[in-house]
């Protein structure tokens, strides 16, 4: 899918069509923010020839050309949107929003139960804001970012070292602990993102975590998603 970046200012419709069994929108337009580079144009690339399951996004703008792609898995008979890949050439003007976006109208459209992605330690802040939540496995992913959490000295986040601290230590079963470490990392991301600048919630974490989005969830928040909708100039509502 393409998006692309323009200088002038439309309400553009989304036209969904079949794409060998998957709903995939025509190129539209996404406002990405108050700049000159305000427009991007979405296209949404047909599947792969060795890989029927990939698609791919590009963001493009008339100025400077392609300024953000993702690479994305389809598995309708899973469920499952998977994203493999995001870049962004340009930071601050809501390329990242626009592709989930994008994502979550497919994930619709495709009547798929959840997206999913391996989220970079530096993006899991911007993941949690959009409505991703944690799902992480105990070894690696969890103990090392809790353990991390544990020495936060931030006042506000104390909580959340303290219940680190106690997980750390605990003789739960592995299973127990996912589900109470999952928990403590959505929460202290989201405590975190209203008391420290973006730069400094780049650099809360040291390790990569699976993280993912539900059907449910975003029915359950549509109002909150509707509204990015319409602040990013696409045209599309969840009823």
């Amino acid at each position: 899918m393409k998006v692309n970046f323009v200088p002038t200012l439309h309400f553009y419709g989304l036209n969904i069509k079949n794409n060998s069994g998957v709903k995939i929108p025509d190129d539209f337009i996404c406002r990405s923010s108050d700049s000159e580079y305000t427009m991007h144009n979405i296209s949404l690339v047909e599947k792969e020839k060795d890989n029927p399951n990939n698609y791919k996004i590009f963001l493009t703008n008339d100025n400077i050309g392609i300024t953000a792609k993702e690479d994305f898995s389809i598995y309708p008979e899973k469920n499952h949107l998977f994203i493999d890949k995001m870049d962004s050439e340009m930071e601050g003007y809501g390329l990242g929003t626009c592709m989930h976006l994008t994502n979550i109208v497919e994930m619709l459209e495709n009547n798929i139960d959840k997206i999913t992605l391996n989220s970079a330690p530096s993006a899991i802040p911007f993941h949690t804001k959009f409505g991703f939540y944690p799902t992480g496995e105990w070894d690696h992913e969890l103990f090392m970012n809790l353990n991390r959490i544990r020495y936060d000295k931030t006042p506000e986040l104390q909580e959340y070292s303290e219940q680190a601290k106690l997980l750390l230590n605990s003789s739960y079963s592995e299973d127990v602990k996912k589900l109470l470490g999952n928990k403590i990392l959505n929460g202290y991301t989201i405590a975190a993102s209203k008391i420290l600048s973006k730069a400094e919630q780049q650099g809360l974490f040291i390790h990569s975590v699976h993280m993912e989005l539900s059907k449910k969830k975003v029915l359950e928040n549509k109002d909150y998603y509707n509204e990015l909708f319409k602040k990013y100039y696409i045209d599309y509502q969840i009823d």
